[in-house]
């Protein structure tokens, strides 16, 4: 492989792997800010309610390790 091809596929990784570290700090801190709102929530929602979201977010959840395994395969 020519060396050049080695500098542009490094180059390539560290924009993939810069990506996907601003993604978890957006990650963190969109993760914050629902811990805020849900605090302020607190007592207001139904129990079903609740079970229902934490399912919605186990799907996000799977969805996401799974665009981050495509990503990394790359």
């Amino acid at each position: 492989m020519s060396s050049r091809l080695k500098v542009k596929q490094n180059i390539d990784s560290n924009k993939v792997n810069d990506a996907l570290s601003r993604f978890d700090r957006y990650e963190s801190k969109i993760d914050g800010i629902e811990a805020q709102v849900e605090s302020y929530d607190l007592g207001r929602k139904s129990l079903s309610d609740e079970i229902a979201e934490l399912e919605s977010n186990e799907k996000v959840d799977d969805e996401l390790a799974s665009l981050k395994a495509k990503m990394n395969k790359k």
